[in-house]
């Protein structure tokens, strides 16, 4: 592909073989080894890595936001529990031992937001079916970190928030070299 050709259905035809391929090697929770693989396949002139948070949300979630209500509180946590309302933050949070504390997505031409492991936060007995990569125009403002980029898969809602000064992502040995994993 040339620097300006990536449109949305080759990208996402793509990301599906490298996310099979990854996953023989990596654990589901692999979004450093999934990006650094897409950004060596697409080109690294074209595309770069960059950390975000995603809040993925079911609909009685959202619902649930609509009506004010803080679904922290004592009253929020009980609506949410009688809705089914469900929310997974992939990346934010205190990071496990040994694992990296964000969520890695690749950035594409400045204009597309790859994530071809957001499988990760699918959760379907919450109605949380996320088994196809996300593929969503960016706004430069998204890429700055000023505003979030919110994109609906199937009935899921999901809310990236762009850190973009945090390479620290590059520590990684999923990231200073992409080997097998047994």
């Amino acid at each position: 592909m040339t620097a300006s050709s990536w449109t949305a259905a080759p990208l996402k035809r793509m990301l599906a073989a490298v996310r099979d391929r990854v996953l023989q090697h990596y654990r589901p929770d692999s979004c450093i080894a999934t990006t650094k693989a897409i950004i060596e396949i697409v080109r690294p002139a074209d595309a770069y890595a960059l950390h975000v948070k995603a809040l993925v949300m079911n609909g009685p979630f959202v619902d649930l936001l609509g009506s004010g209500a803080d679904p922290e509180s004592p009253e929020g946590i009980a609506a949410g529990t009688e809705s089914g309302a469900w929310a997974v933050h992939v990346g934010a949070g205190d990071p496990e031992p040994g694992k990296w504390a964000g969520h890695l997505v690749a950035i594409v031409e400045r204009k597309w937001l790859v994530d071809a492991s957001i499988d990760q936060a699918s959760r379907p007995e919450h109605d949380i079916h996320l088994t196809e990569p996300v593929v969503a125009k960016v706004t430069e403002a998204f890429l700055r970190g000023k505003e979030p980029l919110l994109v609906v898969v199937k009935k899921a809602f999901i809310r990236y928030d762009a850190v973009p000064g945090d390479k620290s992502y590059r520590a990684s040995p999923n990231w200073q070299q992409l080997r097998r994993r047994e």
